[in-house]
């Protein structure tokens, strides 16, 4: 069974929510916060902020947010101060996603340029086509598929951009195989290469 901030999520996590069908029991200041958390955890802050924002002005603050001793003026406070906290998440979220977009637009470029095959995975490649707006889909890294054969060729060019090889706990120990690679003091800019998802 769903706990109450779980049904919440699920409620409010869908970018393209046509018809607003809210969890019957309304959420107080902790279960409201979790929920700003467990969404931006969850990469679906975007999507919950919207129509945290959207179920308030339909159907009002507090049936959004009611609790014993919770008046439906403080509630609305808490609900506005929840969603400054979560606008405050998505503004850094959206600054890491675009600079990524450009770690993976350099690095991609160069790849290709030494030869190297590549395909984006998730990260932009999934906001721009599967979202109704790329801003709803955030990002922390980039996931790069390159062919096994070229990791030479890859590491030299994560080398000439200035990455530093990271080391990586592998998830598997079959042949699954991925290695990461970072900036020295670039916040968020790790790219992972991967030459196999299968496990």
């Amino acid at each position: 069974m769903l706990t109450s901030t779980n049904s919440w999520l699920l409620a409010l996590a869908d970018p393209e929510w046509v018809k607003l069908r809210l969890p019957h029991r309304p959420l107080g200041r902790r279960r409201l916060n979790k929920l700003i958390e467990l969404s931006d955890r969850h990469g679906v802050l975007p999507a919950v902020a919207a129509n945290l924002s959207r179920a308030c002005e339909e159907f009002g603050p507090d049936r959004l947010v009611r609790s014993p001793g919770i008046s439906a003026q403080a509630g609305r406070r808490v609900l506005e101060a929840a969603l400054a906290a979560a606008g405050e998440k998505l503004a850094k979220r959206t600054a890491l996603s675009l600079m990524l977009r450009r770690r993976t637009d350099e690095t991609t470029e160069a790849l290709t340029r030494h030869g190297v095959r590549v395909v984006v995975l998730k990260g932009s490649e999934f906001a721009d086509r599967l979202y109704p707006s790329p801003e709803l889909r955030p990002f922390t890294d980039v996931d790069l598929l390159v062919p096994r054969r070229d990791l030479g060729e890859v590491d030299q060019v994560m080398r000439e951009l200035s990455y530093t090889p990271q080391e990586v706990r592998m998830k598997y120990e079959d042949d699954y195989g991925e290695t990461a690679w970072r900036r020295p003091g670039g916040h968020g800019s790790k790219i992972e290469i991967h030459w196999n998802l299968v496990n």
